[in-house]
């Protein structure tokens, strides 16, 4: 019976994990916190989303 409910709810649970790892996508988390922006886009590992001079 739970390898049932498990197969069941199983498309909808790989859809919800795949958005919310799509949803964190070019989000740079020390712009949003220093700044208090919502979104930002950061390209590249080494990118600064900021001027901080």
């Amino acid at each position: 019976m739970l390898a049932g409910i498990i197969n069941e709810k199983s498309p909808f649970i790989l859809l919800f994990l795949s958005l919310c790892i799509q949803a964190q996508t070019k989000r740079d988390p020390r712009v949003v916190a220093m700044a208090g922006a919502y979104t930002t886009i950061a390209d590249g590992i080494f990118s600064v989303g900021y001027n901080p001079g």
